[in-house]
């Protein structure tokens, strides 16, 4: 599994974790040896749409689950000659049973230790605009956390 991070540094349960720079497309194909990845996990659809392109291998999948344009373009004609199939992603219309095996499989694995990120910050209620800061500024290096009662 490769993973995308904004930051240098581990990612847990990742085989590599890239850089989200301009360099990803080219490091996932050195990584694949030019084949490039079957699957991409997108939270960005509409701002990644071409570097995922970039990144898949022919008759790759991108399942996306958020993106940052209502709207986005889509890149019909270049997902069409790489017979990418694109898979939207709503919570909502998840079965009941998927959501309960995915709380049980998260817990477990926060429970035995296998969900580590790293905390930058812990900020009281009473200053949620300062975390907001901290949080949008990109520069916390880890975390920043909102603890009532702090």
């Amino acid at each position: 599994m490769i993973a995308t991070v904004r930051r240098p540094g581990p990612v847990p349960g990742a085989d590599h974790g890239l850089l989200a720079d301009g360099m990803l497309p080219a490091r996932v194909k050195e990584l694949t040896t030019g084949r490039g990845v079957d699957r991409v996990l997108e939270v960005a659809f509409g701002a990644h749409a071409d570097t995922d392109l970039e990144m898949l291998a022919v008759g790759g999948v991108i399942a996306a689950y958020a993106t940052d344009e209502a709207r986005p373009a889509i890149p019909f004609w270049q997902l069409g000659f790489s017979n990418v199939t694109v898979h939207f992603l709503g919570s909502d219309d998840f079965p009941a049973e998927a959501k309960r095996t995915a709380a049980a499989e998260l817990s477990a694995a926060a429970a035995a230790g296998d969900l580590v990120h790293p905390i930058a910050h812990r900020f009281p209620l009473e200053d949620i605009a300062a975390a907001h800061e901290a949080a949008e500024s990109g520069g916390a290096g880890g975390r920043v956390l909102i603890v009532p009662g702090l």
